[in-house]
């Protein structure tokens, strides 16, 4: 369970890092269209309110990501981002033994 969750907040923030990209835009073409007089105020301020909300719902997004990281990273009994490669390597080889072990047992 663990690991779907990891796959689906690292899924949100790819999509939140399209919506604030895209809040950004639209930032800037109604800045632009309010510089030139073309709208009120209020469309500007709503715009960057937009942007910021989407910018600020992407860092959520990556900080709900970390947790849910070093909650599994916990959940193996340690942290594989401490781990020189030699450690590294040696938990992945135990992990695939596993595994395979799982896979052919009955």
């Amino acid at each position: 369970m663990r690991i779907k969750n990891l796959v689906s907040r690292r899924t949100k923030i790819h999509f939140d890092g399209i919506a604030a990209a895209s809040a950004q835009k639209k930032f800037e073409l109604v800045q632009d269209a309010y510089q030139k007089g073309q709208l009120a105020i209020t469309q500007l301020v709503d715009a960057q309110r937009a942007a910021l909300s989407a910018r600020q719902a992407e860092a959520g997004a990556v900080y709900e990501y970390l947790v849910s990281y070093l909650q599994l990273e916990n959940s193996i009994g340690g942290y594989t981002m401490f781990m020189t490669s030699e450690e590294q390597e040696a938990f992945v080889g135990r992990l695939t033994a596993f595994f395979a072990q799982r896979k052919n047992a009955p």
